[in-house]
């Protein structure tokens, strides 16, 4: 997990992770997130060429984990693409197609533990396609 976020625990990695916005945050606990869409990672901008991305993401919780939910907006409203009661796992690994992905969709993970503390993920924005060379 994290292999996107910062290769080596390098200053120059590190702040180079920072600035590809590829982080995340938690309350209080060491949660361990990873989400990616079409294997761009958090922070990232996708371009899906027929509107379908895949979604996937990896927890790790220190506590047992409660829900897990991929949200997702779309232009007009925040909605939930995956949600998961994760039944008190300390490990969760998931991965869902949305076949409604447009330009300005906008994904992140965040998730639960029982004890109440959170994970959220920085998001991954949707631009359109590049148009096909003349």
């Amino acid at each position: 997990m994290g292999v996107n976020n910062a290769p080596a625990l390098t200053r120059k990695d590190i702040w180079e992770g920072l600035h590809a916005r590829r982080s995340y945050a938690v309350t209080g606990v060491r949660i361990l997130l990873d989400f990616t869409v079409d294997g761009v990672p958090m922070g990232g901008t996708v371009r899906p060429a027929d509107g379908t991305v895949a979604l996937a993401g990896t927890l790790h919780g220190v506590g047992p984990l409660d829900r897990v939910e991929v949200v997702k907006y779309d232009g007009a409203a925040w909605t939930e693409v995956y949600a998961h009661a994760a039944d008190g796992a300390l490990d969760w690994s998931f991965s869902v197609d949305d076949p409604a992905a447009k330009p300005g969709t906008i994904y992140y993970l965040r998730a639960r533990q029982q004890d109440g503390n959170r994970a959220w993920s920085s998001p991954v924005w949707v631009e359109a396609a590049p148009a096909p060379a003349p």
